[in-house]
């Protein structure tokens, strides 16, 4: 509801600007400002505590809601192999180029600003801090699982004992000892005692453990059967009424689930977005043919643009919300949920943002004035040149971009998860070996993948380098918001048609 009433702020000014990307800024500028007026514990407290729970959900999903444009890839126009090549070299040539740019910019601008950390991090401290890490978060979750022992296992425990003493002093006492005076060995009694102490202590840690593996199982397991029985549910809905949203939904998220279950090695190389994406699609043509409905039409119905901002717009949208629309209006979450991570590392935003502004500046005109002309001199119809500006852009600020130059929106929507996608994949390779750029430093790192990747790299960062998360989410809001700003000025846009011929 916030994000609608931004929204509805915005269209009063005429501005074509994105909800989730407002809203973003707006909650990290205030929790900014808390933290200096109240304080660190306050804004913790009153603040974080109500956000963090539901911000941090949807930053975990954060790559499902980019799956909606390869779904609908089904309805684009078809491509000549000529001009499909002609793309992908363009495609490769400016992201190599613009790693290389963003990289080689920041990391000078950072030397002569002197905010450059010239200490060298030998692999060896890196390695050392990683496996300390381990060694705390292992001895952490031992000391977690011990202590959740529930009272009534204690009770079980102590009542144990207690028989334990009653069958030692009972049973295994001999009367005829007693009567010759009781001459007992009580250190050999205690160490039985000792002995089964810590067998029962023994077998309520292994009980605390089996109940903890199954809890891990019924957590890991619960979201597929609820979907599951959402799926099942779906079914008569869409073969008695035809409303696809329910099923559609459904096997998006079962699929991209199963897709998250392999290790991360094989994942590296099948990325969920893409796989799952793949076998959703395969779902429902299966459906399709199974009702006699046509798959095209099926994928219409899968986004049909009435997402959270226009569902009371039934004039302009008449059709009801699909899976898609779902899938897009979380994603606006996401987005506004990075501020979190801005937040919590805003002082090196603040330390290092000279040296990310003119990269940003820079690179935003290159993208708006370079990339139209060269697509369509190359021989790209001059819809998907001018939907090149908004290669890198991520899709909350690419839609809104795209739309104004009159470019194509599809096209710019796979050319930006596949450039988040790439860079998840060989970001760190390009970085570190091909452009030797330092591993400690995160400010070149983030402001590269921020810039030249957009959100998916972003999203993925904030599992493997949050400081670079922050510099990444920074840098790829400035970046958009510049590229929108751009194509607001009506004279700039008329220029940039006219280079491609329109």
């Amino acid at each position: 509801m916030v994000l609608y009433g931004i929204n509805e702020i915005i269209k009063l000014t005429g501005i074509e600007f994105p909800a989730s990307v407002c809203l973003m800024l707006i909650v990290f500028f205030f929790l900014s400002f808390t933290s200096w007026l109240k304080g660190e514990e306050f804004t913790q407290k009153y603040i974080l505590t109500y956000i963090d729970f539901p911000f941090g959900f949807n930053l975990r999903w954060m790559n499902l809601y980019f799956t909606p444009p390869f779904v609908t890839l089904v309805l684009a126009d078809k491509v000549t192999a000529k001009e499909a090549f002609t793309i992908a070299a363009v495609f490769i040539f400016g992201y190599i180029v613009g790693f290389a740019f963003i990289g080689y910019l920041v990391w000078g601008l950072q030397i002569v600003l002197g905010t450059y950390n010239h200490e060298k991090e030998t692999e060896q401290s890196h390695d050392q801090d990683l496996e300390l890490s381990n060694i705390h978060s292992q001895a952490v979750g031992s000391s977690d699982t011990a202590s959740v022992v529930p009272a009534a296992d204690e009770d079980r425990s102590s009542e144990s004992l207690s028989r334990y003493e009653l069958d030692v002093t009972d049973t295994n006492v001999p009367q005829k000892e007693e009567d010759e005076g009781g001459q007992l060995d009580d250190g050999l009694a205690l160490s039985r005692m000792a002995t089964r102490n810590a067998d029962i202590t023994s077998l309520v840690v292994q009980q605390t453990h089996l109940e903890f593996d199954y809890v891990q199982k019924l957590t890991a397991t619960f979201d597929f059967i609820i979907y599951f029985i959402m799926f099942i549910a779906g079914l008569p809905i869409y073969f008695c009424t035809g409303y696809e949203m329910v099923v559609q939904l459904s096997v998006a998220i079962i699929m991209f689930k199963a897709c998250l279950l392999p290790p991360p090695k094989i994942k590296k190389f099948l990325h969920p977005i893409l796989v799952s994406f793949s076998l959703s699609l395969l779902v429902y043509y299966i459906l399709s043919l199974i009702k006699k409905q046509n798959f095209k039409n099926m994928i219409q119905d899968y986004e049909t643009g009435r997402t959270y901002l226009n569902l009371f717009d039934s004039s302009q949208y008449p059709r009801w919300p699909g899976a898609g629309d779902i899938l897009v209006s979380m994603m606006d979450i996401s987005i506004a949920s990075l501020s979190l991570a801005m937040y919590r590392y805003r002082q090196d935003l603040k330390r290092y943002f000279f040296a990310l502004m003119p990269v940003v500046i820079v690179f935003s005109f290159m993208s708006f004035f370079i990339y139209p002309p060269l697509c369509y001199h190359l021989g790209i119809s001059p819809s998907r040149s001018l939907g090149f500006t908004g290669r890198s852009v991520t899709m909350a600020l690419g839609t809104p971009l795209v739309h104004a130059l009159g470019g194509s929106n599809q096209l710019m929507a796979v050319t930006t998860i596949m450039s988040g996608i790439l860079g998840v994949f060989l970001g760190d390779w390009i970085s570190f070996t091909l452009l030797r750029i330092r591993r400690t430093d995160f400010v070149s790192r983030g402001v590269t993948l921020g810039v030249n990747c957009g959100a998916v790299s972003t999203a993925h960062l904030l599992s493997v380098d949050p400081r670079a998360a922050a510099m990444s989410s920074l840098s790829f809001t400035l970046f958009g918001t510049i590229m929108v700003i751009l194509a607001a000025i009506n004279p700039l846009v008329k220029i940039v048609r006219g280079l491609v011929g329109l």
